[in-house]
């Protein structure tokens, strides 16, 4: 976990995945994901998400929710 000091500002953010075999069993929809937000948990949620939701094929797409606004 990075910890920003108040006076920092964090500009990107990266990760490796490694995607995995698809599921046997019918109706599993595997999700790998990783975040930033504030420390208070308050605020934008940031999200690259890894999902398997539709076919046999995984998805790359983004996630932006803010907790301070509900949405």
């Amino acid at each position: 976990m990075f910890k920003a000091q108040p006076t920092q500002t964090i500009t990107r953010m990266s990760a490796t995945m490694t995607v995995p075999e698809a599921p046997k069993e019918r109706g599993s929809f595997p999700a790998f994901w990783f975040g930033t937000q504030t420390a208070k948990g308050d605020g934008a949620l940031v999200q690259p998400i890894m999902a398997k939701w539709l076919g046999d094929s995984f998805y790359m797409f983004q996630e932006i929710f803010d907790w301070t606004a509900g949405k």
